[in-house]
């Protein structure tokens, strides 16, 4: 009935498949980019200047309090200064194996403990399973590096590798990315009393109504907004969407060709959210998420003589027009 060509290849396929190293390393810098620019907050050290007596997590955590008191009494401003200078390197691609290591262990430890004080999300649906894969691959430095570069100036070949180790970082970060937001979309229908709440549109209307003046409609429109909240339709219908698409990213593990697409309606869903709500990081998050789903053929240095037969038809299925 469905032809298994057209859809592209599953998961555990592609894991097998041969990578790019450019996508790879491309993502390694990106990924720097974005520890970077969560440093920038100045909530961090913000929060260790406070100094709290009483240590209260409003979230869960694997570490046990007392670690988590050390870390924000004491051990928050190495820290810091240690995450930013790893994250640097990261992005360089200088000493990257334990750059990557270093800025891992930095963020996890601190941000933590910020979201512990907060009642935000904790940063492991998105980037700290990442870093974890990305800790676990020497391949992160074989392009755009600082390493590279000095391997090539001592005159040693560049390092030689199997594509796929290319590949595998980029296919289990999709594969988390897929898990992360089929979570969300079930979190959102459990329990089912909290489901039928937010199927409805109540519970959207509420937050854009309540964060009105925080968001670009008010910037651009002030009172003026063309739109009218009083309906209840349209929030029924991104309620209703949000689910199905959420839901829908699981389709990521079995084929490829429609993963993109979901994902950029996925995009445009938080671009809706920002524009009537006012948070804007889950779109770049989600940006950057669509990245590890571009396949790796688009970078062009995946060796095509590593590809089998059948891995070929899968990949001219995926890139030919519809």
């Amino acid at each position: 009935m469905f032809d298994r060509r057209w859809w592209g290849p599953d998961l555990w396929t592609r894991l097998h498949m041969p990578g790019s190293a450019r996508q790879l390393a491309l993502m390694r810098i990106l990924l720097a980019c974005v520890l970077l620019w969560l440093y920038s907050t100045p909530m961090l050290m913000f929060l260790h200047e406070l100094d709290l007596q009483r240590f209260r997590g409003l979230t869960w955590s694997l570490l046990p309090t007392p670690v988590e008191q050390f870390i924000y009494h004491h051990a928050f401003p190495y820290l810091y200064w240690t995450g930013i200078v790893a994250a640097g390197a990261m992005a360089l691609g200088l000493l990257t194996r334990y750059a990557t290591v270093t800025a891992t262990i930095c963020f996890i430890l601190q941000f933590d403990v910020y979201y512990r004080h907060t009642k935000s999300h904790v940063d492991w649906p998105y980037w700290n399973f990442v870093l974890l894969v990305f800790c676990l691959t020497p391949a992160l430095a074989d392009r755009y590096s600082l390493d590279a570069l000095w391997r090539r100036w001592r005159g040693r070949e560049p390092a030689q590798r199997p594509a796929q180790h290319y590949r595998w970082p980029i296919e289990l970060a999709g594969l988390w990315i897929a898990i992360t937001y089929c979570a969300a979309g079930v979190a959102k229908m459990f329990p089912l009393r909290a489901g039928f709440v937010w199927i409805q549109g109540g519970m959207l209307h509420q937050i854009a109504t309540e964060l009105y003046f925080d968001s670009p409609v008010y910037w651009l429109f002030g009172y003026a907004t063309p739109f009218n909240y009083s309906l209840r339709w349209p929030w029924f219908f991104m309620s209703t969407s949000a689910v199905i698409l959420e839901m829908f990213a699981i389709a990521i593990l079995f084929q490829r060709r429609l993963n993109l697409p979901v994902m950029v309606m996925i995009i445009l869903f938080h671009v809706g959210v920002y524009m009537t709500a006012g948070p804007i990081a889950f779109v770049y998050d989600a940006a950057i998420c669509t990245l590890f789903l571009i396949p790796p053929e688009w970078f062009g240095d995946v060796p095509d003589e590593e590809l089998s037969p059948a891995d070929r038809e899968d990949d001219q299925a995926q890139n030919s027009p519809s």
